[in-house]
């Protein structure tokens, strides 16, 4: 081990195009509210620096070169698109509706976790009842939804957004291969 860096939470990690320093995002409770926490880490010096960069419950998936990241802010039921350079949302989308749980329960709608495409022009959600969406970055728009019975342990979305990888999390086999076109697995 060369170096440690331990950001606070569960952060998403990625280099930068020129592989001098790592971005990460973590979402950490500060003053009892969920805030996300952007930072850059530099590989040869091991310097870090982080600052709060948005209020709201986060799960965060990075776009190789970590110039930006994408965002499923489900405090705000939102897609964010997220730009490291100058800390601000570039622009937001989706507003995917509420699933039926009151306040304080499990909402199954919630993003679990996320996946982008490595130019960043999609992302693939994962929901916690298991259903998956794709959405093209660029536009704002849903392309496909995928309803499945279980989530999974992790999932990944191929370049051009036609197929998924994903570990079942009730299922001793290991990955499956998702067609994200037609919803067939295997």
């Amino acid at each position: 081990i060369l170096r440690t860096l331990s950001p606070p939470g569960s952060p998403a990690f990625a280099f930068t195009n020129d592989g001098e320093s790592i971005r990460f995002l973590s979402t950490s409770v500060v003053d009892g509210k969920g805030t996300l926490l952007a930072g850059t880490w530099n590989i040869r010096t091991g310097q870090s620096s982080h600052r709060e960069a948005h209020v709201g419950l986060f799960v965060t998936a990075i776009v190789p070169g970590a110039a930006r990241a994408i965002l499923a802010d489900n405090s705000n039921r939102a897609l964010r698109v997220y730009d490291f350079e100058n800390n601000r949302i570039l622009r937001s989308f989706g507003g995917y509706a509420a699933g039926n749980a009151m306040p304080g329960q499990f909402d199954p709608r919630m993003v679990q976790k996320l996946s982008v495409t490595k130019n960043g022009d999609l992302a693939l959600l994962e929901r916690a009842d298991g259903s998956c969406e794709l959405w093209d970055v660029e536009r704002g728009v849903k392309r496909y939804e995928i309803k499945r019975k279980h989530a999974s342990n992790d999932i990944a979305v191929s370049s051009d957004g036609s197929r998924a990888v994903y570990t079942k999390s009730n299922d001793t086999d290991g990955q499956r291969l998702l067609d994200v076109v037609d919803g067939r697995s295997g």
